[in-house]
């Protein structure tokens, strides 16, 4: 009967850490949350972007690790820690840690996303920022996984725009004034038309008056015969 009895409480134990084994990673992930927050969501091209890595937890954290990509052919992606940790995010490669124990809503790093030097882009381009492998680690000294997070920025090119608003101002412009030289013309062409009637008809009334006074000598020449 003991035997039994000892297999039975064997069951039992076994039932409840595979029950905790389930329990603990579901509390784990409602427990912490990692995000990515920015100044704003769509930039000018020649702007930075300013972005923040953060996360919030209600367990006491010592350490984080994550991995920021940062290859990206038309952007700079320049990730720094914040002041709070020890440790950096060179190259994307997040290893930060401190004798402080941190919880709540805290940051991790800046990220700052900038157009590269001589590159060229067209109206507008979009980045995503992604942090994979995000871990956690408490006072235990164990490490817990935070997920992955992503953040998509858009970038425009506003001169581009503004260039294109002003061809087009200009060709407006330019029309309008096409316009106004082809009536200053047309009047020009119609100004010799009317000094040509005012010739014609000036030259009527002396060719009137010339034929009068011929008219009026042939009569006094007969008369004084």
């Amino acid at each position: 009967m003991s035997y039994r009895k000892g297999e039975k409480m064997k069951k039992i134990c076994g039932l409840i850490i595979i029950g905790l084994m389930a329990i603990i990673p579901l509390n784990i992930k409602a427990a912490s949350k990692v995000e990515i927050t920015c100044d704003k969501q769509t930039y000018n091209v020649q702007e930075e972007a300013v972005c923040t890595l953060k996360a919030t937890t209600d367990e006491e954290i010592i350490s984080v690790s994550g991995s920021l990509n940062t290859e990206d052919q038309t952007f700079e992606i320049i990730p720094t820690a914040s002041d709070i940790w020890q440790g950096d995010a060179d190259d994307g490669n997040i290893q930060l840690y401190t004798d402080e124990e941190k919880t709540g809503t805290f940051d991790i790093a800046t990220i700052r996303v900038k157009l590269k030097e001589g590159i060229t882009v067209g109206e507008s381009q979009e980045i995503t920022l992604s942090v994979n492998d995000i871990m956690l680690g408490n006072v235990d000294g164990v490490e817990k996984p935070a997920g992955n997070v992503t953040k998509k920025l858009t970038f425009v090119n506003i001169k581009e725009e503004a260039n294109e608003e002003t061809n087009n101002n200009q060709n407006t412009n330019a029309n309008e004034e096409t316009g106004q030289t082809t009536n200053g013309t047309e009047n020009e062409v119609k100004n010799p038309s009317t000094s040509d009637i005012n010739i014609v008809i000036i030259g009527m009334i002396m060719l009137i008056v010339l034929t009068g006074v011929i008219v009026g000598v042939r009569k006094l020449k007969k008369l004084s015969k």
